[in-house]
């Protein structure tokens, strides 16, 4: 008997400590979890960063390769498809344009999908190409 009574009493310790702990325990579950939704949102900033980045290395790739009488009216970017649409004073300026893409290291494979030339003397096109 006398090992059944330290049995229990031993047992309303580790259940008093439990008790005592179990705040704690929670605490610690939900910092956890705090940790990991910000780690989430971290990562998602990052990937944020790296749309912004790609923005801006577009809009400088294509401030360096559109030439002067070429004004692009619509821009379009669907995954890695890039749709442009814009006027051109002549039709060499497109043929121009479709070069430098050609030898750009950010943009490729560039296909007119038309090409027409309205009443006023502006060649409209459709381009599309891939970004790298």
């Amino acid at each position: 008997m006398h090992q059944l009574k330290k049995q229990k009493l031993d047992n309303n310790h580790l259940k008093q400590q439990i008790t005592a702990l179990h705040p704690q325990y929670l605490q610690t579950q939900k910092l956890q979890q705090e940790k990991e939704k910000l780690l989430e949102q971290n990562q998602d900033i990052k990937i944020l960063q790296q749309k912004d980045r790609q923005v801006i290395s577009l809009f400088k790739e294509l401030s360096h390769i559109v030439p002067t009488g070429v004004h692009l009216i619509e821009l379009n970017k669907q995954n890695n498809k890039i749709t442009l649409i814009g006027k051109a004073n002549l039709h060499t300026d497109i043929v121009e344009l479709v070069e430098n893409i050609k030898q750009s290291k950010y943009l490729t494979e560039p296909v007119v999908q038309t090409m027409k030339s309205p009443n006023n003397n502006k060649n409209k096109f459709v381009l599309t190409c891939l970004v790298n």
